[in-house]
């Protein structure tokens, strides 16, 4: 039954990928988001990926160590910190807002490294290829899994193994340790539809830990429909209005993400 089912989750990964697109969303902890949180949109065939994140930062306890606190009174306080990114061609840009008083409609795309999709958030669904024990869950779509990290580099493509190991290598997205528990729940087509992992102890964001919620959820919808990622052009800039046409009617995602994310083939609730 444990291979069969390992069998089963490392198909799943090739059966995800396969679909083409999707919409997805990650949060911490799982099942709310309330320390962070992204949404956003990829093209598995194209190696694209648009999304936007928030996540709370604590405040240092010295304010000239905290280039981020004017405000001397909100020491101890937590902050929110707003991204928007994209990948493209293996590189990762962070979009913003261009130097100079007038509006131009447009973020510039700076470029922050070379990183696939393997290195953001998407990335956990390679994660499953590394599946060394399967058992099964609360439900016949649900399969509970422990994951060696190690292995599922060994076992990515040649495409994707350069941003996976910088991923491990960097501790990127909760990654600080090679073995992973967690649950994947799979759509009728064998495709993820939510996967959730408990994040290493000594994993960052460090907050995640302190506050002791320690998991990580990715949910994805929408498989297979049309999206479309907006690239940079000559001058590096990307127009506003066709980001957040990325976007457009899917909620953001957080604690109410279940009762929002209506649309057929939506991710479940979290566990």
């Amino acid at each position: 039954m444990t291979e069969e089912l390992s069998a089963r989750v490392r198909a799943a990964v090739d059966a995800t990928h396969a679909a083409g697109t999707t919409m997805f969303c990650w949060r911490m902890p799982a099942g709310r988001g309330d320390l962070g949180s992204c949404e956003g949109a990829v093209d598995f065939d194209r190696g694209r990926l648009a999304m936007r994140s928030r996540f709370q930062i604590p405040s240092l306890a010295e304010p000239e160590m905290d280039s981020a606190l004017d405000d001397p009174s909100r020491i101890g306080a937590e902050w929110t910190v707003e991204n928007r990114s994209i990948v493209m061609d293996g590189t990762f840009y962070a979009l913003q807002e261009p130097a100079g008083a007038e509006p131009t409609g447009t973020w510039e795309a700076a470029r922050m490294g070379v990183e696939g999709l393997a290195a953001t958030p998407i990335g956990m669904v390679s994660w499953l290829r590394g599946v060394t024990s399967a058992q099964p869950g609360p439900s016949p779509d649900v399969v509970r899994v422990r994951l060696d990290l190690r292995k599922a580099l060994e076992m990515a493509s040649e495409e994707d193994r350069p941003a996976l190991r910088a991923a491990l290598d960097a501790g990127r997205i909760g990654l600080t340790a090679t073995e992973v528990t967690g649950e994947v729940e799979l759509d009728p087509q064998g495709r993820v539809r939510r996967m959730w992992a408990m994040v290493p102890p000594g994993a960052s964001p460090y907050l995640a830990v302190e506050a002791g919620q320690d998991s990580i959820e990715l949910l994805l919808n929408d498989l297979g429909a049309p999206v479309e990622i907006p690239s940079p052009d000559e001058s590096s800039r990307i127009p506003i209005s066709d980001f957040l046409a990325v976007f457009e009617g899917q909620p953001q995602c957080g604690p109410a993400l279940e009762q929002m994310w209506a649309s057929s083939g939506s991710a479940a609730a979290g566990s």
